[in-house]
């Protein structure tokens, strides 16, 4: 799979400022960054990247993933208490 091709393609289909996505233990781990995401539940958060996801899980292409979200405000607290 390549994963730079399917970042590039949440990132159109959210309009989201990031997607990192890398593999680990034969699970994709799924990282989405953008202000589509202000005001959603987890759960609504996670849907939109999972409709974006079916096809590959239809051909198998993928079997487990593990997604985060964050608006750019939560991404930079995130990012910002790493560094502190």
């Amino acid at each position: 799979m390549n994963f730079i091709q399917l970042s590039k393609l949440i990132k159109k289909k959210l309009n989201l400022k990031k997607v990192l996505i890398s593999n680990y233990n034969n699970n994709i781990l799924i990282t989405a960054i953008g202000n589509f995401f202000l005001n959603m539940s987890s759960f609504e958060k996670q849907k939109h990247i999972y409709k974006v996801l079916i096809p590959y899980f239809l051909n198998k292409t993928i079997h487990a993933v593990t997604i985060n979200t964050y608006t750019i405000s939560e991404w930079n607290n995130k990012q910002n208490s790493k560094n502190n």
